[in-house]
């Protein structure tokens, strides 16, 4: 398992501002990191009201970010 920091871009529709959602984790590869954060990042914001769209999914190993 590899360590990762990943950073989630996201934007809200509404009114075009954009925000950083960021997490480590722990992961066999990127991908599989990429999936772990948007899934987090699904979960907590799940109630939000606001119109958010994903914009970028960027995970770095540990130590290369």
């Amino acid at each position: 398992m590899t360590h990762y920091v990943c950073t989630v871009e996201f934007r809200d529709r509404a009114s075009g501002a954009i925000d950083h959602f960021v997490r480590e984790l722990s992961a066999s590869d990127g991908s599989v990191a990429s999936d772990e954060i948007e899934r987090a990042f699904l979960t907590e914001h799940a109630g939000d009201q606001r119109d958010l769209e994903i914009a970028e999914i960027v995970c770095m190993p540990e130590g290369n970010h």
